[in-house]
């Protein structure tokens, strides 16, 4: 399935805080635990930007190839220069829609991602639904880049999702997993399938 009007994000230019230490690069099964958004979204083949700290770039080059490196220089700020520099990168290319994704949650599918897509190209945006709030993945239309881009924080991105024109994706519990620490590294793993230990095998969508 091609979602040509849309482009995805993933957000990787965290410092790992709780995790203690960079977790992206670290192994999930046999791979490392940022490859698996970036698998997720090449089998629905959208492009795809990944924004990193500039110390990262050399590590990412081989494991994001076939996307576009974004650096964020003001990583220590949190996540929301990362969805500046990411709705800045949409709109210089032209695009519809952007589905951002974070880096640290491995599982979630093609099928959600190509919902997300296909809500955007329809000029909505949508959010995933968690118990207490929609958030990310989300997706957002041209028409909220500039409210994305004027804004250097995550409220805006909070904001937007909790507008009631926004609209909520149901998606499997599983793939609200995120890797916050250790801990949570070791619980995902044990989901995958132990056989191959490669993480999610995906079918034709």
């Amino acid at each position: 399935m091609k979602c040509t009007d849309a482009v995805a994000c993933i957000m990787a230019a965290g410092h790992s805080t709780r995790f203690g230490g960079d977790k992206v690069f670290v192994k999930l099964g046999s791979r490392a635990l940022a490859s698996f958004p970036i698998q997720a979204v090449q089998h629905v083949d959208l492009p795809f930007g990944v924004v990193i700290r500039p110390d990262h770039r050399a590590a990412w080059a081989s494991l994001a190839n076939k996307g576009t490196l974004l650096l964020n220089n003001r990583a220590e700020t949190g996540l929301g220069s990362s969805i500046r520099i990411g709705a800045q990168w949409a709109y210089k290319i032209g695009a519809a829609s952007v589905v951002f994704l974070l880096a640290d949650m491995p599982l979630v599918s093609p099928q959600t991602i190509a919902k997300l897509a296909t809500t955007g190209s329809t000029g909505q945006r949508a959010g995933t639904k968690y118990p207490d709030a929609c958030g990310v993945p989300a997706v957002f239309p041209r028409s909220d880049f500039c409210r994305l881009l004027s804004n250097g924080n995550h409220t805006a991105t909070r904001v937007l999702l909790q507008e009631p024109s926004t609209r909520t994706i149901r998606i499997p519990e599983i793939e609200l997993l995120d890797v916050d620490t250790p801990a949570c590294l070791s619980r995902i793993e044990s989901r995958l399938d132990k056989s191959a230990n490669q993480g999610p095998v995906y079918n034709d969508l």
